[in-house]
């Protein structure tokens, strides 16, 4: 709770006690012509304390929300106008545009970035292919040749407690996401590491600590995006079609600006030429592991891998 509404509920709550105290002081302990003045005067305190009450749990909050939909709502149009943004969707939440690239055998070039994404993408695919999964189907697109760039958000980032807040969910709950995605990039390096004969894909994912202000989902030249709202949890909002290819690059150099400035010690798992093999930064993957065993014992629940991390062992 903020400190301006935690400053005018205490005034609200003032007024009425001290009204209150009047009307009972003139009551019992001093009725008098003044008194009366007293009780008249508490009457209009313990009135106006009920109505300022009134209007800052109940109708300040629904104007907050109302004023949140309807500047969503402008956003969205506003982009659309002049960003040559088409909405694909009104809720991203399981659309199967994001799927394309699943039944393709072709060699594609994939860009996924936003808070969690990984196990957005395997929650969907598990529903469109219940026989599958992420890491599978991502471990097929690299025999494939595919070339795969995911990021999603470093759990330890100072921003989560903010970004949940902002979309009205738990921490528990955004970062019970990420060490979902987590334990899908392990999965996927026991699925590919014995595969070093092979010619794969290249792959990075690594975790990132700057505000992601859209979710992007690249697939050869067809792009997504979907923007984050404080009234709506990011899966609920809006995805949209990128139309034009200068807006494509625009979108595109926001995560791969922000790539450049990501160490490698961020990179979580990787192939790519300059490796002779899948390489997979145990280190870090454990230091994450970790963190999230004290932030949130639930969180170990999202592995299941082949191979639980020894920090999720109880």
């Amino acid at each position: 709770m903020s400190r301006g509404k935690i400053l005018r509920l205490t005034f609200s709550l003032t007024l009425l006690l001290l009204g209150i105290v009047f009307v009972l002081w003139e009551m019992i302990i001093r009725p008098s012509l003044f008194g009366e003045l007293i009780s008249k005067l508490g009457l209009s305190c313990i009135v106006t304390g009920i109505v300022t009450l009134f209007r800052e749990l109940a109708i300040l909050r629904l104007e907050t929300e109302e004023t949140g939909e309807d500047i969503a709502t402008r956003v969205h149009k506003r982009i659309s106008d002049e960003c040559d943004l088409l909405m694909v969707t009104d809720k991203r939440l399981g659309f199967s545009g994001y799927y394309t690239w699943v039944s393709i055998t072709d060699p594609q070039d994939l860009f996924f970035a936003g808070r969690s994404v990984l196990h957005s993408i395997d929650r969907d695919i598990k529903k469109i292919y219940p026989q599958s999964s992420a890491e599978e189907i991502m471990a097929r697109k690299l025999k494939e040749k595919s070339n795969i760039n995911i990021m999603f958000l470093d759990p330890k980032s100072n921003i989560i407690d903010r970004l949940a807040k902002e979309e009205g969910q738990q921490k528990k709950d955004m970062l019970s996401n990420i060490a979902a995605s987590l334990g899908i990039c392990e999965r996927l390096y026991e699925l590919i590491k014995n595969n070093k004969s092979e010619n794969l894909g290249e792959l990075n994912i690594s975790v990132y600590n700057e505000v992601p202000y859209f979710a992007y989902h690249k697939e050869d030249n067809k792009v997504y995006v979907g923007f984050y709202f404080s009234t709506h949890l990011g899966s609920t909002t809006a995805a949209f079609s990128v139309e034009n290819d200068q807006t494509k690059r625009l979108f595109e150099q926001h995560f791969t600006s922000i790539f450049s400035r990501i160490s490698s010690q961020k990179n979580i798992l990787e192939i790519s030429k300059r490796r002779s093999e899948p390489w997979f930064n145990r280190a870090l993957y454990y230091d994450l592991c970790n963190f999230l065993t004290q932030e949130e014992s639930q969180a170990k629940k999202a592995f299941d891998g082949p191979k639980s991390p020894e920090c999720f062992e109880v």
